[in-house]
């Protein structure tokens, strides 16, 4: 599909290889709430707009594509304006993905126990990887991906 061939140069696509779908132990998670791995790719599937910190702790929202079967545990393929330096920083370097779902304050008004206190409920994953900025071959691969993941229709519609 060559749809977009005209601004394959405009584009920096990352690849965020060794995905780990391990929560970061930076968060914390209560076991009763552990997403299981199916659960996971789920929820980044729905929830695709992660926020990338590289190792220098510059950090740029993303919009990321996840392919389970590729690799041990999945590659997460990204989307970087060239406008932005942040690819730079990049290639090769430790990242963490964080994909953010939905979120509400729990007032201690809403239980019955008197000796309750506020809370936050919340859904996250955070994934960690090193990315790697792509050839254009494998560019214009991961633009058909996006193409089909974003823009079904258009992947479909060859005119």
């Amino acid at each position: 599909m060559a749809l977009f061939n005209s601004i394959t140069w405009l584009q920096i696509y990352v690849k965020f290889q060794y995905c780990s779908y391990q929560l970061s132990y930076a968060m914390y998670v209560p076991n009763n709430m552990k997403m299981p791995s199916e659960c996971i790719e789920n929820f980044i599937k729905h929830h695709s707009f992660a926020l990338v910190v590289s190792s220098n702790l510059e950090c740029t929202h993303v919009p990321l594509v996840l392919v389970a079967s590729e690799d041990e545990q999945g590659v997460l393929y990204g989307h970087v304006a060239k406008a932005n330096k942040h690819w730079q920083a990049l290639n090769n370097q430790s990242v963490v993905a964080i994909f953010s779902g939905p979120h509400a304050y729990i007032s201690p008004t809403w239980y019955d126990s008197k000796h309750a206190v506020p809370t936050w409920n919340y859904a996250a994953v955070h994934c960690t990887g090193t990315a790697y900025v792509l050839s254009a071959e494998e560019t214009s691969n991961v633009m058909n991906l996006f193409v089909q993941f974003y823009e079904p229709s258009l992947a479909t519609n060859s005119t």
